[in-house]
């Protein structure tokens, strides 16, 4: 196996036991809430459980979403965040 395919398969390894972490604390989250709890609306500046939720599975997708982009054009992706001048360095 070439070290650049050895590098994705260990990264694309880590980022599915990552998901599958994010995934299970939310559900020990669920688990442990009252159903008063999983109803409740939040304000602002006071979060229910379900809105904390929401923000972090909106997160989430965001960076699957960055991920895949990055992946399928990863040369324009790092060229727009000016992050590969082209340099060779």
């Amino acid at each position: 196996m070439d070290p650049v395919s050895n590098i994705e398969s260990e990264t694309h390894q880590r980022v599915l036991e990552l998901l599958a972490r994010g995934q299970a604390d939310q559900d020990a989250l669920e688990a442990r809430l009252s159903p008063e709890e999983r109803a409740a609306r939040g304000e602002l500046h006071d979060w229910s459980p379900k809105d904390h939720v929401a923000h972090n599975n909106f997160w989430r997708q965001d960076a699957i979403w960055r991920l895949r982009a990055s992946v399928a054009t990863p040369q324009t992706y790092l060229e727009k965040r000016g992050l590969n001048t082209g340099s060779g360095k």
